[in-house]
């Protein structure tokens, strides 16, 4: 498949509406949230590998800024 039939792919998902109901944008959000959670050791280090960031840089400036706007995101 190249680039071009993913992004037609993408277009007919988004297009079916299927992603429209809150309920749905949730549980995505939540997926999203597990993921980082529980990929956040890979990220850290694949973060210090790169650009030499700290877990406590890694934390600030990546995954607990996102975790944060997807927590206040889902309280409201």
């Amino acid at each position: 498949m190249n680039i071009s039939d993913h992004i037609n792919a993408q277009r007919a998902y988004f297009n079916s509406q299927i992603t429209k109901p809150i309920s749905f944008r949730k549980a995505a959000l939540i997926q999203l949230k597990k993921a980082i959670e529980k990929y956040e050791p890979d990220i850290e280090k694949a973060l210090w590998d790169d650009l030499k960031k700290s877990k406590f840089e890694s934390y600030i400036t990546e995954t607990g800024f996102v975790l944060t706007e997807l927590n206040r995101t889902l309280k409201n």
